[in-house]
């Protein structure tokens, strides 16, 4: 246990005022004036000590700024629409854990104890321990930096340690911050705590809402987990612009609650000293975001996960900084997980899965920037299969595998500006991978993988590098032509390069295809052509330009464009990418569901014997009523987007 050696004083002061043998009651301080902790005249009883609860309310403001200086609990801010305030400069401040006193024993601080309340702790010099017996439950051991009400800890020097843990915004109505520019703190037996209860309608209590900002040269030691929004309704934001935060077990960013991480600079470390050294974006929170940006640093000892389990909703925006992961890094693991890479650097010591597990959504889009993969590059998750790790073939001698688990996963390279490295295979092959298996419990499901490739010029896209073997048998192929590039008939594309193409089944995967059973998407059948070409010692997945696909506007593909098209397109206005497709209102294909589509459904609207005489009716009179509605909504679109820009 790490302790300030001014604190020897203070554990003798302590034994002695409690020596004599039978336990007594605890007394009560209140501040009665703005002062020194030290000076008798601050206290309604006299200075506190190791058998005293102290508050601070009225506006009033205590400072600590000499040695030896200690009581039980300490409460800042227990009175509604009343303000405690607590200033540390120098000395040092014990929170006692006085066995000899009868309970409550409850050796903690509490800023904001009751709702409605305010405490406020600032500390820039100085050393403060709040003992307590590890794992002793709540506010044993502990700060709680809004307990019910509000509290804000400011600390920008001196080294505060927790016995167990530190909580920021306890309660369902509680408001917590914590600001760190400078100094150190401490939790030295469980957790870091971020938002903890979650809303509660029966109360009409909204949750616990905190913040805590890390900056400068502060550091933020925590022996086991980082939580933040633990419950549903909890919200949590973390803002990093320098400072170094050091976990011992693992960063769990959403754990049930809605959580967002802006990081520009500083560090997060964590670390496999208990096994564990994962960092975790959406656990099983609905909303979790992860902007990293600058030069922020994120080193994870184990995992990069991304949407955990069945409930998470997680992205991560990444335009600079680095974020490594010692062994692999999984986006979409059981929940839905996306990453938007338009900068930095991510180094995988492994292997890294989109779409991991039971129907789970994995999306990484590259733009620039630089991707390290050290190992496999699974699109569709080779994991995703419930067999044996001995079953191998559909008809082997271990008997059929396992069905697959519909995990989906997208892999998207935009434009030329990214570097993408695989040192292993690149394993984009769910037909490697069957649902055929009857289950009596979870019916199966196919996997799905799809690689998309937008491009601005003729250029092309980022080159996927693999060193090893590429195996795209029922990968999905997806070219978009972006902001209005066309190329001549006959450009080519490179989008893949690999040692060779071929099957990569192993464990519980089969051993079939022959790596090259990829498929194109349907909206580029006969704009583009695909192949693998082999030279210079390598193969590649090259795309070639036929020409511009036929406008067509019967999104439903029942032989006519009428007003169950129109209503395709409505729904599907302002899809772009993936998303585009002839399916979903795209009918000139391009990137993009626009008014472009709309002209094209009005000219070929009509019966196909009569666009065949080359006499285009007049949409009806509720068709171009919808149509009108559809512009003004158009138009007022385009009008907050100019205002947002402008």
């Amino acid at each position: 246990m790490i302790r300030n050696l001014r604190i020897t004083a203070c554990v003798t002061l302590v034994t002695t005022l409690l020596a004599g043998g039978a336990a007594k009651s605890f007394g009560q301080t209140a501040a009665i004036a703005s002062g020194n902790w030290g000076s008798g005249a601050t206290w309604s009883a006299g200075e506190p000590n190791g058998a005293t609860f102290a508050t601070i309310n009225g506006g009033l403001t205590v400072t600590v700024d000499q040695s030896g200086e200690i009581t039980n609990l300490l409460d800042v801010g227990t009175v509604a629409g009343e303000t405690g305030n607590l200033n540390i400069t120098g000395g040092d401040l014990t929170l006692a854990d006085s066995d000899t006193v009868a309970e409550p024993n409850i050796p903690s601080i509490r800023l904001g104890q009751v709702p409605g309340s305010t405490g406020n702790l600032t500390m820039s010099d100085g050393f403060v321990f709040i003992d307590g017996a590890k794992g002793s439950g709540f506010a044993i051991g502990e700060i709680l930096i809004g307990d019910n009400g509000t509290g804000t800890m400011t600390m920008t020097g001196g080294q505060l340690q927790a016995a167990d843990e530190v909580f920021v915004a306890l309660g369902s109505a509680s408001v917590g911050t914590l600001n760190v520019s400078g100094g150190t703190v401490d939790v030295l037996g469980r957790n870091l705590l971020l938002a903890f209860f979650g809303a509660n309608a029966g109360l009409g209590l909204p949750g616990a809402n905190a913040t805590f900002n890390l900056s400068g040269t502060g550091t933020v030691n925590v022996a086991e987990f980082v939580f933040s929004s633990f419950d549903p309704g909890a919200t949590s934001t973390i803002n990093q612009t320098g400072g170094t935060l050091n976990v011992g077990g693992a960063f769990v960013h959403g754990r049930s609650g809605n959580a967002t991480f802006n990081h520009s600079a500083g560090a997060v470390n964590v670390t496999t000293g208990l096994g564990n050294g994962d960092f975790v974006i959406g656990d099983n929170g609905p909303n979790n975001i992860y902007n990293v940006s600058g030069t922020a640093m994120v080193n994870a000892g184990r995992q990069v996960l991304v949407g955990v389990f069945g409930a998470a909703e997680a992205t991560i925006n990444q335009t600079g900084g680095t974020i490594a992961a010692g062994g692999v890094v999984r986006v979409g693991v059981d929940g839905i997980g996306s990453w938007n890479m338009n900068g930095g650097t991510v180094n995988a010591a492994t292997d890294v899965f989109l779409g991991d597990f039971n129907s789970s959504q994995g999306t990484m889009k590259v733009t620039s920037g630089t991707l390290n993969v050290t190992g496999n590059f699974n699109v569709g998750a080779a994991l995703a299969s419930n067999a044996l790790p001995d079953r191998v073939e559909p008809d082997g001698a271990n008997g059929p595998q396992g069905q697959a688990l519909d995990a989906n996963g997208t892999f998207i390279v935009s434009g030329t500006a990214a570097t993408i490295d695989v040192g292993g295979n690149f394993l984009a092959n769910p037909d490697d991978k069957s649902s055929f298996r009857s289950d009596p419990f979870i019916a199966g499901a196919d996997n799905s993988a799809t690689l998309g490739f937008e491009i601005f010029n003729s250029s092309g896209t980022s080159l996927i590098d693999v060193v090893g073997v590429a195996d795209l048998d029922g990968a999905v192929i997806d070219i978009d032509l972006m902001g209005g590039f066309l190329p001549s008939v006959g450009a080519t594309f490179n989008l893949l390069e690999a040692a060779s193409f071929g099957a990569t089944g192993t464990g519980t995967t089969q051993n079939v295809g022959t790596g090259e059973g990829f498929i194109l998407a349907t909206e580029d059948v006969g704009a583009f052509s695909l192949a693998v070409v082999a030279g210079g010692g390598v193969e590649t997945l090259r795309a070639t330009f036929l020409g511009a696909v036929a406008a067509d506007a019967d999104f439903d593909n029942d032989g006519d464009v009428d007003g169950a098209d129109f209503l395709t397109w409505q729904r599907g206005l302002g899809l772009s990418g993936a998303a585009a497709t002839n399916a979903a209102g795209n009918a000139n294909g391009d990137s993009v569901i626009d008014g472009a589509d709309l002209t094209v459904w009005r000219n070929e609207f009509g019966p196909p014997s009569v666009l065949a005489a080359g006499a285009v009716p007049e949409p009806s009179a509720a068709v171009l009523l919808l149509i009108a509605a559809a512009g003004l909504a158009a138009s007022r679109t385009a009008t907050r987007s100019g205002r947002r820009a402008a």
